[in-house]
């Protein structure tokens, strides 16, 4: 492919992210039409959008069926295309078909996607089961990038979807901080220190939402030191600095709680500017 129709990809691949939430037929239809002008490895990247589209913003597992049973054999038979198969298959059906054509790692990624689909589609609960099924038996030392990296992003975006919940169970605190581990475990493997450092990010912010103050300082604190390490930018430096402020809030309101009624009018929280 020249350097043209691969920045063209690219940007289209870039743009879909981008615009998947908000347009997803418009993605769907777009990246679906480029398919048979691309690489495996580009095909990799195109049906990991297209499956997350059409399943999870569209609720359209038969969108993807269709078009997968349309690709030739030599886009058919690719290891994207298969884990696309039985995660929209599982959708459609709602059972899991037979998996003895993939390897394991491939099959651990096909229930890391099936998590994550859950995820967006806001099913908490089996979002949780599916991603501890997919990262059972696997270790930082051994597993695969591609692998780490669809449990980091997956345990990222259920951490923030168990974040937005209004209110959560004790259970759902406790599935809540463990995505949040996962992603940050994951991460160390399959990313950079912008990866680590958003998910140390990702766990104190999980860890404030569950009420516990302390351990979210401790990654608070260590997001700022990977930022500071490696000289991060203003953007990024904001937000280790703002969740600094918000840890400390809340320890400084955990703390007034525990003086004397006497003493607890002291305490007022300053003025921020």
């Amino acid at each position: 492919m020249s350097n043209s129709k691969q920045q063209n990809f690219t940007s289209t691949l870039n743009q879909g992210w981008q615009q998947h939430e908000s347009e997803p037929v418009s993605v769907f239809d777009s990246m679906a039409s480029m398919l048979d002008c691309l690489d495996p490895e580009q095909t990799e990247s195109a049906m990991t959008l297209l499956l997350h589209t059409a399943i999870g913003h569209l609720n359209a597992p038969d969108k993807l069926l269709h078009l997968l049973s349309s690709l030739p054999p030599n886009q058919a038979s690719l290891p994207s295309s298969l884990r696309a198969q039985v995660v929209a298959d599982y959708f459609h059906t709602n059972n899991l078909s037979d998996m003895s054509h993939l390897t394991t790692d491939e099959q651990r990624r096909v229930l890391a996607q099936i998590a994550n689909e859950y995820t967006a589609l806001q099913n908490t609960a089996q979002a949780s089961q599916w991603l501890t099924m997919a990262a059972e038996g696997v270790n930082e030392s051994s597993v695969s990038k591609p692998l780490a990296r669809a449990l980091a992003i997956t345990g990222n975006n259920l951490a923030c979807q168990f974040e937005e919940l209004k209110e959560r169970t004790l259970e759902q605190d406790q599935q809540m901080i463990k995505a949040a581990q996962l992603a940050l475990q994951y991460w160390r493997v399959a990313g950079g220190w912008m990866q680590e450092e958003r998910a140390e990010y990702r766990l104190a912010m999980s860890l404030i939402k569950a009420g516990q103050y302390q351990d979210a300082r401790t990654h608070a604190e260590r997001c700022e030191a990977i930022c500071i390490e490696n000289e991060a930018d203003d953007f990024e430096r904001y937000f280790a600095s703002d969740l600094l402020m918000l840890v400390h809030f809340h320890l400084a309101q955990s703390f007034k709680q525990n003086v004397s009624e006497e003493l607890r009018r002291y305490c007022e929280t300053s003025p921020l500017s």
